[in-house]
């Protein structure tokens, strides 16, 4: 994959990919205000109120990005930053943090830019409900009961697990995701920048105002970003696919149903124990 990546195909349609200003400009409402700054102290707010020459500098920071295939180390720098679930317990206690990752906020802007131009090569299967426009948990769920009434109704047995993998997001292979990338014929300029970004990406835990060594990470999707949500669900989209092509589920009308997808959370059901 590596000679793959560097390969001359990785300039093939990266003119059509240079950024200018009105883009930066259209993208500038994306980014969400009054939220905690990255490692830089850049908030959201510099970026959306600051001059209009500011987007022509950061179109050409993206472009030479783009080109050469790397990210300006300070761009980065992730700040993790734990989150207490029970103040009454141990605050000090791991299992009793929850960590909140804090990314630089030039690095969202280029995420959402990268975003525009790859997100239909994204696209998921319908068992997938987290990470789409106009969807929600609310509409799984409603697919679940309705599923579940159709089959009381008719006083016929239905099988369902539910199963939450753990630390999932964490655990995403690198190699395998930008494999999937490529044969998703995302852009190879596009796929070699964030094949560098995630391998040179570096972290740091907060606690207080104290900050640990900066360390990487050799796994998982980059917390704190804006594309990682819709990066893994192209990680898991192929359970779905293999999942779909058992024909084992519960049919209704003319579809089949096996299963449903909120992110990382999946239930899967069938109207036999043997089939589930």
């Amino acid at each position: 994959m590596h000679q793959n990546i560097n390969s001359h195909s990785k300039f093939e349609g990266i003119d059509e990919l240079m950024c200018n200003s009105f883009k930066i400009k259209s993208l500038l409402h994306k980014l969400p205000l009054n939220r905690a700054a990255g490692k830089d102290g850049i908030f959201a707010e510099h970026i959306s109120y600051a001059a209009s020459s500011v987007c022509n500098h950061l179109s050409s920071v993206f472009n030479v990005c783009l080109i050469h295939g790397k990210i300006p180390q300070e761009c980065m720098q992730t700040v993790i930053v734990p989150i207490c679930k029970n103040k009454n317990e141990n605050i000090s206690d791991a299992d009793n943090n929850r960590p909140v990752s804090l990314a630089t906020i030039i690095s969202k802007l280029y995420e959402h830019y990268i975003l525009s131009w790859i997100s239909p090569l994204l696209a998921t299967t319908d068992n997938q409900f987290g990470f789409k426009p106009k969807h929600g948990t609310d509409m799984c769920i409603l697919l679940l009961k309705q599923t579940v009434s159709y089959y009381v109704n008719k006083e016929t047995p239905l099988f369902s697990a539910f199963l939450d993998t753990s630390k999932a997001f964490d655990r995403t292979n690198h190699n395998l995701l930008f494999a999937k990338l490529i044969k998703r014929s995302v852009p190879m300029c596009i796929v070699r920048l964030l094949l560098s970004w995630y391998r040179q990406q570096t972290m740091q835990v907060k606690w207080g105002t104290n900050y640990s060594s900066p360390f990487t990470v050799t796994n998982g999707v980059r917390q704190g970003g804006v594309l990682n949500p819709y990066l893994f669900a192209v990680y898991l989209d192929e359970l779905s696919i293999q999942l779909g092509s058992a024909r084992v589920g519960c049919t209704v009308g003319n579809m089949v149903v096996i299963h449903l997808k909120f992110a990382d959370d999946i239930c899967v059901f069938s109207p036999s124990i043997s089939g589930l």
